[in-house]
């Protein structure tokens, strides 16, 4: 319910009609309690103590109000970056504006970069009326992962080992040329000459596909 004081000053005795959607109808303090957006008009009649009596009217305009709509809750891996979105006014506010690119804007970019919950409360106006909701971010942290190779100088015709290490045990080795396998904590690399060789390991989380890379290089 929408509800508004009306009162009535001037007079000893005072009498609002019509009754409909009001609290009193007597009495210098009534209220108004409604819900439907429309202009409601009220008769007054105020008498004094010498029966003397004269009227007046108040008009009480209910606006609709906006009813918001948002991308809803999301899920983003540290550092990557994802659009919430919200509808159903026209503007918008976001508390707080942590990790978003706008404030003030139906659409804003997220990119988060530490792990954890975050909840934006996002306030749409029409001009006249406002409406709230809310809309949390959750960001993942990304997995950990470091690489070396056991000799990083390798003489023509030798071998290294290349390992990684990570919270994980996806490995994927990248491009997979001259690898003993493109898979694993372990590869074996062979050089197919001279020259500097580089070569990239990943691990993904896998709940939320989230990837991290290391970099390794032999020469």
């Amino acid at each position: 319910y929408n509800s508004v004081s009306l009162e009535a000053y001037g007079a000893s005795t005072y009498s609002w009609s019509p009754a409909i959607y009001l609290n009193n109808t007597a009495g210098d303090v009534v209220t108004f309690a409604h819900t439907i957006a429309a202009s409601y008009t009220y008769n007054l009649t105020g008498t004094d103590l010498n029966g003397c009596m004269n009227d007046t009217f108040a008009v009480i305009t209910l606006y609709p109000q906006p009813t918001l709509t948002s991308s809803g809750n999301t899920t983003v891996c540290n550092g990557s970056s994802t659009l919430l979105t919200a509808g159903g006014a026209s503007s918008f506010t976001w508390q707080p504006n942590t990790w978003l690119d706008a404030s003030n804007a139906a659409n804003v970019t997220a990119t988060p970069a530490i792990s954890g919950t975050n909840t934006y409360t996002v306030i749409g106006s029409d001009g006249i009326c406002s409406d709230t909701t809310l809309v949390i971010l959750a960001s993942i942290a990304l997995p950990l992962v470091v690489a070396s190779a056991a000799d990083p100088v390798v003489c023509q015709g030798y071998t290294t080992v290349m390992s990684a290490q990570g919270n994980q045990t996806n490995y994927v080795w990248l491009p997979a040329t001259d690898l003993s396998s493109s898979a694993g904590s372990t590869v074996i690399f062979t050089p197919p000459g001279i020259g500097a060789y580089t070569y990239s390991v990943s691990i993904t989380e896998p709940s939320y596909n989230c990837k991290s890379t290391a970099i390794v290089t032999a020469t």
